[in-house]
């Protein structure tokens, strides 16, 4: 019996040794950084954007005249946010930035966060977004969402909570976690953004000094943790200490290095699209044109939004 005992143990090790790699593939953990990882998630997320976008400028146009094509302007913008989002959530940015590297990580957030959504948005018809918030659920998120504080809010505690070490080790060790931590990053990006571009109708109307306030207000609040990145002595995540230095980098440079690239590309593209907003308003005010014209968008929103209001009155008898 003492005789078969060693050998069972090796033999158990064996198998434990041999099945390790599954184990490992199924939580989508990898022993190289470069290894390709297949997105289902994202690619489906990201074919059906691509899919309604299409039938936009084709058949949800049908028997509707008023429904524009959307213009070659348009459908750059919607390409590069659309490109942006594949970048972000599919290999090899979306890999290293689960396991890997806090620099892919800070990388993908920009992208997420501060690239796709005001793209995509940009590009979409009118129509369209109206078509997709005149649902009252939809429409009453949307008003409550597009508030400036309110919006400023769910960008700060989104932007900050993805980089608290708990959700970081949570996404590192689960794809579906990972996944759920892009998509949030994403929505905080389109929240963001709803008050500056003004392309879903029914949404508050800053003042072009509104919206450049906005903006410089976005860029300073969840900035400071590149600060602490880099100025920090030692590297925050466990995770990223073990697997950083297998791309060449210590973990506490990845750590510095991502909290550059943090406050450039914050700073860099909302003090940008403070600039462009501050100067398409000076255009327009020596044109003598508005900037932000009422449309009848704007005004069937409110009006469906009124009708809506003396049947919740009685209902409430």
């Amino acid at each position: 019996m003492r005789a078969l005992t060693p050998r069972f143990g090796a033999l158990a090790a064996g198998r434990v040794l041999a099945t390790a790699p599954k184990a490992r593939d199924a939580l989508g953990i990898h022993e190289s950084p470069w290894q390709f990882v297949p997105h289902p998630l994202a690619w489906a997320a990201i074919a059906a954007i691509g899919t309604v976008y299409v039938l936009s400028a084709t058949r949800l146009r049908r028997g509707h005249p008023d429904r524009r094509r959307p213009t070659p302007r348009q459908t750059a913008a919607f390409a590069g946010g659309w490109l942006a989002l594949v970048v972000a959530t599919t290999w090899p940015v979306a890999d290293l930035a689960q396991r890997w590297s806090l620099t892919a990580r800070i990388g993908q957030q920009v992208l997420l966060v501060l690239v796709a959504p005001p793209l995509l948005l940009l590009g979409s018809p009118r129509w369209l977004l109206a078509t997709l918030t005149r649902p009252r659920f939809v429409d009453a998120v949307v008003r409550i969402l597009t508030g400036p504080a309110v919006a400023t809010a769910v960008f700060c505690v989104t932007v900050v909570g993805a980089l608290l070490t708990p959700v970081v080790a949570a996404s590192a060790s689960s794809p579906l976690g990972h996944a759920l931590v892009e998509a949030a990053l994403f929505g905080a990006g389109v929240v963001l953004w709803l008050p500056v571009v003004r392309v879903v109708p029914g949404t508050r109307n800053l003042s072009p000094a509104g919206r450049v306030g906005y903006l410089f207000v976005q860029s300073l609040l969840p900035n400071f943790p590149a600060l602490v990145f880099i100025f920090a002595e030692h590297p925050f995540y466990p995770v990223y200490a073990h697997h950083a230095p297998l791309l060449g980098i210590s973990a506490l440079a990845d750590q510095q290095l991502a909290g550059v690239l943090a406050k450039l590309a914050g700073i860099g593209i909302l003090w940008g699209s403070a600039a462009i907003v501050w100067s398409q308003a000076a255009r327009a005010e020596r044109a003598g044109r508005d900037l932000d014209p009422l449309t009848w968008d704007d005004v069937e929103r409110e009006l469906r939004r009124a009708d809506r209001r003396p049947r919740r009155s009685e209902d409430a008898r």
